[in-house]
């Protein structure tokens, strides 16, 4: 395998540590072209790791590549890890214009997976500083590129944006439309990286419309970034986003609602997950049909501990039985629900609350 071709590899599993795009970087000496690939590639995973320190120095060894008498894509890797670079810096002007540069010469060069990667940044660029309708515009353009030649990866990010740009601008519907075609395509794929960040703006997007369903699409994003020892999110300038749509989400639900909403979004596997969010029925009862005469007296009371966050010892102490019987109680709560975890408990608990009108606002 070429270092090119290992550069690849590792950059098409872009939630990798640092330590393994070092691995794969062409040794000083090797074709400008090449290594600039793997600078621009290794800049990128460098700014998603928030690693904006060695973002820069990579930078700076491609500038010493980028002579003018060197092959156009050198320019290009270059521009584009600059542009990346500045962007991740706060600084949005250089971003603009390192990035156009970089769109233009891919184009031009007919790089077309660089080409939509770009725009998509150069679009990001334009909305962090307000300009929603030039974003779009790049947006569009990517995902005319991607339809027009079959592509999946770079569609999934291009909608992604796409989708959040349309909810700033107020389009709730088109940006749920987008960010749902976005989930089918990342669905096969075993990055765990988009698909968090979609469910994550599909949370934002629906927190005031169905306030639960967003709580359980927020647990499950974090958890899916969990699973690649937390990585940062995409452009941290959307971290706000989540911030204010958590806080919609308790002042609607509940302290207590929220939580077990959010556990139970925690408690799904990457499957799971997506077809949660897709609204795909199940061969099982939902956990709201599930009806509370299913379990016994005790059953339900031991339930309502799971609930309020008890381990099966400090239910026991609380109801003077012995942990192998609450062990018992636990596991007959589960079977009976058809769940497999308690955080699922938890989520039932408070929906039957709901049900009653018995829940109250913590």
């Amino acid at each position: 395998m070429s270092a090119r071709e290992r550069i690849r590899a590792v950059a098409d599993r872009g939630y990798c540590r640092r330590r393994w795009i070092d691995r794969a970087l062409p040794q000083p000496g090797s074709p400008p072209t090449e290594r600039a690939e793997a600078i621009y590639v290794a800049c990128g995973l460098a700014v998603f790791q928030s690693d904006l320190a060695a973002a820069t120095d990579l930078v700076e060894e491609g500038r010493i590549l980028d002579t003018g008498e060197s092959d156009p894509m050198v320019h290009a890797f270059v521009a584009a890890a600059d542009g990346w670079a500045a962007l991740a810096g706060g600084d949005l002007d250089r971003a603009r214009t390192y990035l156009e540069d970089a769109v233009d010469t891919f184009g031009k060069n007919h790089a077309l997976s660089e080409w939509v990667s770009a725009l998509v940044i150069l679009g990001w660029t334009y909305q962090s500083s307000g300009q929603t309708s030039r974003a779009r515009v790049n947006y569009e353009q990517a995902l005319s590129i991607t339809e027009s030649h079959g592509e999946s990866m770079h569609r999934s990010y291009a909608l992604w944006s796409m989708g959040i740009v349309v909810w700033l601008e107020g389009d709730r519907d088109r940006a749920a439309h987008h960010l749902e075609q976005g989930l089918q395509l990342v669905r096969l794929s075993d990055d765990p990286l988009m698909p968090s960040a979609i469910l994550q703006a599909m949370a934002w997007v629906s927190d005031d419309r169905e306030p639960r369903r967003a709580a359980v699409m927020m647990g499950a994003a974090d958890a899916l970034y969990l699973a690649v020892d937390r990585a940062s999110i995409l452009f941290p300038n959307v971290l706000v986003y989540g911030e204010q749509s958590e806080r919609n989400l308790r002042r609607e639900l509940g302290a207590r609602a929220f939580e077990a909403a959010y556990r139970e979004g925690r408690s799904l596997d990457f499957e799971a997950a997506i077809a949660f969010a897709l609204g795909e029925r199940s061969n099982k009862r939902t956990a709201a049909a599930r009806a509370p005469t299913d379990l016994t007296k005790r059953e339900h009371q031991v339930a309502e501990l799971v609930a309020e966050g008890l381990t099966n010892k400090a239910i026991a102490a609380r109801l003077v039985l012995s942990r192998r019987t609450v062990d018992g109680h636990v596991a007959h709560v589960l079977t009976k629900l058809g769940f497999t975890s308690r955080a699922q408990i938890a989520a039932w608990v408070v929906e039957q609350e709901h049900a009653s009108g018995t829940t109250a606002d913590l």
